[in-house]
């Protein structure tokens, strides 16, 4: 009996995929906001915007959700309005689809590709405070 428990847990254990895996390549992609604030924002590439001429039904299959690689400095709420811009460098996860770990209110978000980023650049913002040019690294 303990054999074939060992056996199924090694079974269970070898199919998994590790979902906290990050990809080696680090990016620079440029993000569009698609809906909420802050960590808890759906995210677009600039490019698929472009390619999609911003149609919402295409854009939906191509959701980014970010996440911080560091949890006491998260994008503030005061960002990811609509549609801004901005340029994040990370990485994404490896067979990772869902939602940011740093999102606490998940109402009105789709889960996304998990982007982990370890700094971000402002390209364009709506909020009055924040200059376009301000950077941010971790």
């Amino acid at each position: 009996m303990k054999l074939l428990i060992t056996i199924c847990i090694f079974f269970l254990y070898s199919c998994s995929s590790n979902s906290n895996e990050l990809e080696e390549e680090i990016q620079t992609i440029q993000l569009q906001n698609f809906g909420g604030s802050g960590e808890c924002s759906n995210w677009v590439k600039l490019s698929d915007v472009v390619k999609f001429n911003n149609v919402s039904d295409r854009l939906f299959e191509h959701l980014i959700v970010i996440e911080s690689s560091n949890p006491n400095q998260l994008l503030p709420d005061t960002l990811g309005k609509s549609y801004d811009i901005i340029k994040f460098t990370g990485r994404f996860y490896k067979n990772n689809y869902g939602y940011s770990k740093t999102c606490r209110n998940r109402a009105g978000i789709e889960k996304g590709r998990i982007f982990n980023y370890t700094a971000y650049e402002v390209i364009k913002s709506h909020y009055h405070d924040y200059e376009a040019g301000a950077t941010h690294e971790k």
